[in-house]
């Protein structure tokens, strides 16, 4: 970490593979998905990817067209500092939760909700971020619609002719599952209006002017108005206690949502209330995609189905294990569906000495999940060092003295990594007393020179 990140980019540059440049050149209309182990240069892959299709596709694409999608700020600050030096300016940076609040619009009242972290020992976590969690979401939305929806057959009134019959009226709900419920009630009433233009302006019958009108007034809103009055969050509410009724025991949010409350807010809010489509980015690029479960893949893909997408991971760095990727197969059966839509592998290491890749290699092994072997760059250092100590006392004045002799040699830049960031706090304020640490904010501040205690989260990529 010591060394300055433009030298390491500089050297990444200079050495790039055919591997990276393939996924670099792939055609921006398809979908790519990037397995990278540590230092693989995934990251700075991903930004020349949007370099490139500037430069190359710039009919079609404008910095504006891209967002990039991190699991924190630090982590955000720190890639997009790349992208200056690659001549891109005006791409939207946030975190996957500040994209779905930003797809909740005019409903995300920041003054009431607020947004709150995920207890990584909650098992709700592991629930909610399932994809059989969004399974049973789109099937709740699926039973609602049928409710909310008239699938009886409509006739007219006064000369009792069939308009359209109640399976029409269910072929169509199928045919157009994908769109909005007030989409739906659109297509619904297109066929409709037509049906009773004809019975209107046909030959077998003369309807008044007045009555013509008043029948078009009457059955435009049959199926409903276009504009859904209720509320995504008592919807939510609904959705919740229900799951609990079925044995799942997921507490209700409150005023207070985690990225999974979020993202299925946003599918409802896309599913159920959009009246007015926005047009948001033409391309996402998300970086250590294997911190979200595959609930944020499935809300994701529909609320922005339009978009295309480079996805950067390893579930080797799975840090969430109860709701992260531990592998990509279902992210790959939903976002990878076309001929010519790419899955590419990264196995050469840029950061890694041989040495750490071997020791990183051997815990991997340990793990019920499918591993990803890097290839180390020939490079050697220090074998990886195991300490063990009695107690966190103990702990604190060995990673000083570690610190201390670390900086005699002339490093720079220094991480302490702790499990969470509680953890971080108490590890940091206890450091405070042995040697000089610099304080970490996650929304606002960069890596950058001295000591820093992180936890596992900011410190990866």
């Amino acid at each position: 970490m010591a060394r300055n990140k433009k030298n390491v980019l500089s050297e990444i540059i200079a050495t790039i593979q055919q591997e990276q440049n393939e996924i670099i050149r792939k055609k921006p209309q398809h979908n790519v998905i990037v397995q990278g182990g540590a230092g693989s240069g995934k990251t700075t892959v991903a930004m020349h990817r949007i370099s490139y299709i500037l430069y190359n596709y710039d009919l079609e694409f404008q910095p504006k067209d891209f967002y990039i999608i991190g699991s924190n700020r630090i982590l955000l600050n720190y890639i997009t500092g790349i992208l200056p030096d690659l001549d891109v300016y005006g791409a939207s940076q946030m975190t996957m939760e500040q994209l779905f609040i930003r797809l909740l619009y005019e409903d995300w009242d920041k003054e009431k909700y607020t947004v709150k972290s995920l207890n990584k020992g909650d098992e709700t976590s592991a629930v909610k971020g399932s994809y059989s969690w969004f399974h049973d979401l789109e099937n709740f939305c699926e039973r609602y619609e049928w409710r909310y929806i008239k699938r009886k057959d409509v006739y007219t009134e006064k000369t009792h002719h069939l308009l359209m019959n109640r399976s029409t009226i269910e072929k169509l709900l199928k045919e157009f599952n994908y769109l909005s419920l007030p989409d739906k009630i659109d297509k619904l009433t297109e066929h409709l209006m037509a049906a009773l233009e004809n019975e209107i302006y046909g030959k077998y019958y003369s309807y008044p002017v007045e009555e013509q009108k008043a029948l078009l007034r009457f059955y435009q809103t049959y199926f409903g108005k276009r504009e859904w009055k209720g509320s995504i969050f008592e919807m939510y509410h609904d959705f919740l206690n229900e799951q609990n009724e079925k044995g799942h025991h997921v507490p209700l949010p409150g005023m207070e949502f985690d990225i999974y409350d979020l993202s299925a807010l946003s599918y409802l809010y896309k599913r159920i209330k959009e009246t007015k489509v926005i047009q948001e980015a033409s391309h996402v690029v998300i970086d250590e995609a294997q911190d979200f479960g595959m609930m944020v893949y499935g809300a994701l893909n529909y609320c922005l189905s339009k978009c295309t997408y480079t996805i950067m991971g390893d579930v080797s760095q799975n840090i969430y294990f109860n709701y992260g990727l531990t592998d990509w197969e279902e992210l790959r059966s939903l976002m990878l569906p076309g001929e010519f839509d790419y899955f590419g592998l990264l196995r050469k290491s840029y950061r890694n000495t041989v040495e750490i890749s071997n020791f990183a290699t051997s815990i991997l092994q340990h793990g019920s999940f499918p591993i990803y072997p890097v290839e180390p760059i020939i490079r050697h250092g220090n074998e990886a060092r195991i300490s063990k100590c009695d107690g966190e006392e103990q702990l604190i004045l060995e990673a000083a003295n570690t610190i201390i002799t670390w900086q005699k040699k002339g490093f720079e830049t220094i991480a302490v990594i702790c499990r969470d960031e509680e953890e971080a706090v108490r590890v940091s304020n206890k450091l405070k007393n042995k040697v000089e640490v610099r304080d970490i904010n996650s929304e606002t501040k960069e890596f950058g020179s001295g000591v820093m205690v992180l936890p596992i989260e900011y410190s990866k990529g």
